[in-house]
């Protein structure tokens, strides 16, 4: 079985989503989103690593509110660039050694089953 590094950008700034605070923060029924996008990777055995990018103003609140979650479900805080792609390359510069393979897979898109997963992996 191959080894995933699944990255989860989450470092845009969400102003099209026209709420008060970065939609990566949203809540559904009482998570924020982005908790239920990692936990549809977390506990696959062929994923060795989760990195979610955040932006540097986002940050202190990630690690405030979320660090424990991150840690316990064993995810990596890594500080977003000013582009997409920039952010997704601070995640590359830190992928674990044990990774065959690497997914990106937005941070607001929580709707998504083990079946597509596996098909994509």
């Amino acid at each position: 079985m191959a080894k995933v590094s699944v990255i989860v950008p989450a470092a845009g700034s969400g102003t099209r989503f026209g709420a008060k605070t970065n939609k990566i923060f949203a809540r559904i029924i009482d998570q924020p989103v982005f908790i239920r996008t990692l936990e549809a990777f977390s506990s696959r055995d062929d994923v060795c690593q989760i990195q979610i990018v955040v932006s540097a103003d986002d940050m202190p609140e990630m690690k405030e509110r979320f660090g424990g979650n991150l840690g316990f479900m064993g995810v990596k805080l890594v500080q977003g660039g000013a582009t997409r792609s920039q952010s997704v390359r601070n995640a590359l510069a830190g992928l674990s050694a044990d990774a065959d393979l690497v997914c990106i897979h937005d941070a607001v898109r929580p709707c998504i089953s083990p079946l597509w997963i596996d098909a994509v992996f």
